[in-house]
């Protein structure tokens, strides 16, 4: 695909540069330029049929703006080719009146029908005039210099862009994309930081909170607490409320890979062959600590479609919940929090356990209650959380 896209811009900077380096053969009706001018609408017409009978509209990426880009690409492909075809209706008349009965008769039959269409159109030149300006020959050894510094250049250029797109064509396009879409989601330059105090405070002696055979510290007296489906929400008297997810629908996304989608997940693990993810843990700490910032035009194409891996999984997961994200570390278990406890709203945490099992807690207070969480209170019920007792099941 690379290649491709590589050698489809070659050709439209050859187009260019050759238009430009053979200004003066256009001007003067060469053959050459005849056949320059009519390659160049031929190229864009292949290009605008293709487009609508061989790609469909779903091949395009959604969304309004580009479906405005797609309509203004065939708008300017259109264009293109009519500007290059009303030069092939003015050289071809112009190169017939130069040509001889004999020479326009050993030509081959196509393009004698083109040469006979375009006396259709201009009835008035003949065979044998000539229409070519005299020029003298320092005119001529000046323009011819001109040119030959001109093509030179233009090569150097089409050297130097197409030497660009194949070493960092694809960097540059991951590059411009991450760019692209961090305006619209600023989340994503949100990576996990270690939290500032990871000490968890000594738990109270009280019974711990048992659901779904797992447990973790009770810090406050319960007022209510509420199961559902797949969560349970406990209260407490002083305003607080944690909401802890059943582990057992939580998805363990690597296995979920490796058995639905064996292709795909081969080609995410040879693209992280040198940086093997083989843990859930794993991946969520390289897709949450993924961010635009990390990529470069000009760093390696491995590296750059690691990260634009990972940025395509950062937003297929989602924002957790408010910024700023922490990383931490307890004991076996370990994970990621977003929020901050001091500014008040609802607080998302991700835990994994040493066997890499998933949990998930929302922690939120009640609006005019005046209750808060700290820091310490966090670690706290995140450090307690381990299975519950065999024999207390």
């Amino acid at each position: 695909m690379w290649l491709y896209g590589a050698l489809a811009v070659l050709t439209i900077i050859a187009f260019g540069a050759l238009t430009v380096a053979l200004h003066n053969e256009l001007l003067r009706d060469d053959h050459a330029a005849l056949g320059l001018a009519i390659f160049i609408p031929t190229y864009w017409v292949a290009r605008i049929v293709v487009d609508f009978a061989y790609h469909e509209h779903k091949d395009w990426p959604a969304g309004r703006s580009f479906v405005i880009g797609h309509a203004l690409l065939t708008l300017l492909f259109t264009f293109l080719a009519g500007t290059n075809l009303s030069a092939v209706a003015h050289l071809v008349p112009q190169i017939t009146s130069q040509m001889t009965a004999p020479i326009a008769g050993s030509l081959p039959r196509p393009l004698r029908g083109i040469l006979l269409f375009a006396r259709f159109l201009h009835p008035t030149s003949t065979m044998g005039s000539s229409t070519s300006v005299p020029r003298t020959a320092q005119m001529a050894d000046a323009s011819e210099k001109r040119a030959t510094r001109t093509a030179i250049l233009l090569l150097v250029a089409v050297f130097l862009v197409a030497g660009y797109a194949v070493e960092f064509g694809p960097q540059t396009l991951v590059w411009f994309n991450a760019k692209r879409l961090a305006p619209n989601d600023p989340w994503l330059a949100d990576v996990p930081q270690p939290l500032p105090s990871t000490t968890p405070q000594p738990l109270p002696k009280g019974e711990p909170i048992k659901a779904y055979n797992w447990e973790f510290a009770q810090l406050w007296p319960i007022a209510k607490i509420s199961p559902s489906v797949n969560f349970i929400e406990i209260r407490f008297k002083p305003g607080q409320s944690i909401t802890f997810f059943d582990p057992d629908v939580q998805l363990d996304t690597l296995r979920v890979l490796k058995n639905s989608n064996p292709l795909e997940y081969q080609k995410f693990a040879n693209l992280f062959a040198d940086q093997p993810i083989d843990t859930n843990f794993a991946l969520y700490q390289n897709v949450y600590g993924a961010s635009p910032a990390q990529l470069s035009p000009f760093m390696p194409v491995r590296a750059a479609m690691r990260v634009s891996a990972l940025l395509q999984w950062k937003l297929s997961f989602g924002t957790e919940g408010s910024a700023p994200a922490h990383s931490f570390v307890f004991g076996d278990n370990r994970g990621f929090q977003f929020g901050d406890p001091s500014s008040g709203s609802p607080i998302a945490v991700r835990v994994f356990n040493d066997r890499d099992r998933q949990f998930r807690f929302l922690f939120n207070v009640a609006a005019g209650s005046g209750a808060k969480f700290t820091q310490d209170n966090l670690n706290a019920i995140i450090a307690s959380l381990r299975p519950v007792p065999i024999l207390e099941r």
